[in-house]
């Protein structure tokens, strides 16, 4: 039989991603699991790491720092907490974790994690980099390539761990859980490497074809190329165009808006998802990329059905500019 996860007393969903700590203190509270004596060890353990840390931080020569700068460290300390209370498969466990481990304990397995976390996203940065897709939207590659290069550069975990420092000015299609630190660094380099990934599939003067006729000045425009590349490739799968070739025409056209015509809900998603699952048989995407592909599902099926039902697929499924 497969692992059946074990439920607890505080729903996961519940906590905040940026505040987990913070939430996790206010749950137990509120459930009384934890009592005002162990909130009052937890704050007090807290400002006994923000000593040691402001000690580190003037590199001894004062004790004090100035307000904005302690409070500063302190979500510095509280966050990286965090990241090791979220090791914890259960919330619940956090919160006994909580009761019977040293808080410092805490932070420096927080603090191995988070220097885990920033070798995984320069890993993943650095594939990125090995090929990013060749796009003239100005918020593509140098998005992808000198902030987060900044960002590496300017990312302090032991004063600073919850802060990220750059605009992600190119934004990613599927929705992120809001998240600080280089939680949200790695979270965003994973969307990208799949966005990426996938564009690379299509020639690049196919896919500047089809943006071009989604938005004539797409390339001083903040949009994000891999949706309209993916509805193009299900519009291609379900009138059976050349996917590879992202090559829609009127009459593809045509016959999709006759397909959806009449459609809604579970239909829509139901004949989506079919078009999905066959252009993976067309193209053999590696399976991250097919998951992410499938968290795309929802927010894809709805455009097209309030499309069809507002009788506008046209700018939903894109017929290329001619050259």
């Amino acid at each position: 039989m497969g692992n059946i996860e074990r439920a607890g007393r505080i729903i996961r969903q519940d906590l905040s991603e940026e505040n987990y700590f913070q939430s996790l203190l206010e749950q137990a509270l509120y459930l009384e699991m934890l009592s005002p004596r162990h909130l009052e060890k937890a704050q007090l353990d807290c400002l006994a790491i923000l000593a040691k840390q402001t000690a580190l931080y003037t590199k001894g020569a004062s004790s004090s720092v100035r307000t904005e700068t302690a409070k500063n460290i302190l979500a510095s300390i509280m966050f990286t907490i965090g990241i090791s209370l979220k090791t914890y498969p259960v919330p619940d466990d956090a919160v006994d974790a909580l009761k019977s481990e040293k808080m410092e304990t805490l932070y420096n397995q927080g603090l191995k994690r988070i220097n885990v976390m920033i070798k995984t996203a320069k890993t993943l940065h650095s594939l990125i980099l090995r090929d990013v897709f060749e796009t003239t939207n100005v918020f593509y590659a140098p998005t992808v390539v000198d902030p987060i290069t900044g960002f590496f550069k300017l990312y302090d975990p032991a004063f600073g761990a919850h802060e990220i420092h750059i605009t992600a000015d190119y934004p990613v299609y599927n929705p992120m859980k809001k998240k600080n630190g280089i939680e949200f660094i790695l979270d965003y380099l994973e969307c990208i490497n799949n966005e990426n990934a996938f564009c690379l599939y299509f020639p690049a003067g196919a896919v500047h074809r089809l943006l071009a006729a989604y938005d004539s000045g797409y390339g001083e425009t903040v949009i994000n190329i891999y949706e309209p590349v993916l509805t193009t490739v299900i519009g291609c799968v379900l009138s059976g165009a050349n996917a590879r070739l992202l090559n829609l025409g009127k009459p593809d056209l045509k016959y999709l808006e006759n397909l959806f015509d009449g459609k809604t809900g579970l239909k829509v998603r139901s004949m989506v998802s079919k078009a999905l699952k066959d252009s993976k048989k067309v193209f053999a995407f590696p399976r991250g990329l097919e998951r992410y592909m499938d968290q795309s599902l929802p927010l894809i099926a709805s455009s097209i059905e309030i499309a069809a039902e507002s009788h506008t697929l046209k700018r939903v499924f894109i017929i290329p500019k001619a050259d």
